[in-house]
């Protein structure tokens, strides 16, 4: 699910090994929204979601690529609280 946090933020959940994970849903620098790419696993890592563009790895807990390139840069993650059925992210 996309978070939109102001005009130009967005920020992307995912639920992965049953915790919830927020990071930064878009990278430079061509402004590629990773909420359209495949969660799953890669090198015994379940929690990467793939670039849709470019195939990039990124780690949902860290936000950081999870390969060496470059072309893809690493995002920010954000504190998630769930209360309940609420998810809060601390931006």
């Amino acid at each position: 699910m996309i978070l939109p946090i102001h005009e130009n933020k967005f920020v992307m959940r995912a639920k992965a090994n049953d915790e919830i994970y927020a990071m930064d849903d878009i990278y430079t620098p061509e402004e590629v929204p990773l909420h359209e790419g495949e969660l799953g696993e890669h090198e015994n890592n379940s929690c990467l979601v793939t670039c849709p563009w470019h195939a990039a790895h990124f780690d949902i807990r860290s936000s950081k690529v999870f390969q060496d390139t470059s072309w893809a840069t690493n995002t920010e993650t954000y504190e998630v609280e769930v209360e309940g059925d609420n998810v809060y992210v601390n931006l």
